[in-house]
């Protein structure tokens, strides 16, 4: 390999790397914006770069467990509030 082929990998891997940590932060933080999907995703895109690049996971894997149980008690929510509504609404005939 040329300097130039060995600086252009070295490049590429600094990209990846900066974006995989770049990707776990925006996942962690969206948990607590109220984002619980989009933070989901981007987390587990984030720990799958990170296995991939030997980097540690730990901020992609609680990003992904809280993304998770924020995903499950919004759906919970939900369901709750449609059964409440419709075993409790008055409607007009």
């Amino acid at each position: 390999m040329s300097t130039d082929e060995n600086r252009t990998v070295h490049t590429e891997k600094l990209r990846n790397e900066q974006d995989a940590q770049t990707f776990k932060i925006v996942g962690f933080a969206l948990a607590f914006a109220g984002k619980s999907i989009p933070g989901l995703i981007f987390s587990i895109i984030a720990f799958r770069q990170l296995k991939r690049l030997g980097q540690p996971t730990a901020l992609a894997t609680a990003g992904i467990w809280i993304n998770s149980i924020f995903t499950l008690l919004g759906i919970i929510y939900f369901i709750g509030f449609g059964y409440f509504f419709l075993t409790h609404a008055k409607f007009s005939e």
